[in-house]
């Protein structure tokens, strides 16, 4: 589902980079007409500036993609380890408590990622800590009644919060606020320039300027959108952790 913000943000960004090839267009047209102006100039400020603003965006947009794959990666990283840790607790004696709490655990987990709201999430967060907690409690019970399985039943556990901090890292890994200006202000600074050689023009391709300007913003809004995976047209997959919700719930039995 498509949230309004993003809606916006994508009206936006198409607005103002069209917007700047106008003002190019308008600026070339009127130079045009007072006189025969030197375009020789125009062509080669044209093509520094697109190496650059090219060498900026693809930059931004590998760097936002690699940030969304390794979000990807980590949240299927997670949901192994918090299975594995709920398949080794079998082997203690107090596995009914350490089970119980991790499947609570993984459903807070899944809510926890569907969650928007920083206040709510905080407080999934909260209790997610405290299931942790008590399956570590019950482990280490376990562990000092059945001592042979400590290093499996405990390195398991502290694989599901090593992993859950390192999803957390991941996910608050963003392109500075700063660096989102520049790309923005670049990104209209080119087109308007490219549109000042096109009014300079007698021949003028208009069509060409108004497909660049849109694969500009559509480059744009990519880039913010990968590094954004929370809402927007391209989002995280939930289900490694929902695959791990369902198995833990099928074994639960009667514990």
């Amino acid at each position: 589902m498509y949230s309004l913000p993003d809606a916006f943000i994508m009206l936006f960004l198409f607005a103002v980079v069209f917007f700047s090839l106008w003002i190019g267009l308008r600026l070339g047209t009127s130079k045009r007409r007072r006189g025969a102006p030197d375009k020789d100039h125009v062509g080669t400020i044209q093509g520094a500036i697109l190496g650059l603003l090219g060498l900026v965006l693809g930059f931004s947009f590998s760097g936002a993609m690699g940030r969304f794959i390794d979000r990807q990666e980590s949240l299927v990283a997670e949901a192994n380890a918090i299975e594995t840790a709920y398949q080794r607790a079998e082997l203690l004696p107090t596995f009914n408590r350490v089970r119980r709490s991790l499947r609570e655990y993984a459903a807070l987990r899944l809510e926890l990622f569907h969650q928007d709201q920083p206040k709510t999430a905080a407080e999934v967060e909260a209790r997610m800590l405290i299931c942790h907690e008590s399956a570590r409690v019950a482990a280490y019970e376990g562990v000092r009644a059945a001592p042979q399985f400590a290093n499996i039943g405990i390195t398991g556990l502290e694989a599901v919060q090593d992993e859950f901090s390192r999803r957390t890292a991941f996910d608050r890994r963003h392109l500075p606020t700063e660096m989102i200006l520049v790309l923005i202000a670049s990104s209209c600074l080119s087109i308007g320039i490219i549109g000042f050689g096109v009014g300079l023009a007698e021949r003028r391709s208009i069509g060409s300027a108004m497909a660049l300007a849109a694969l500009i913003a559509m480059t744009l809004f990519m880039t913010l959108d990968f590094d954004r995976p929370r809402r927007g047209f391209i989002t995280l997959d939930a289900a490694p952790l929902e695959g791990v919700v369902r198995r833990t719930a099928a074994t639960s039995g009667g514990q």
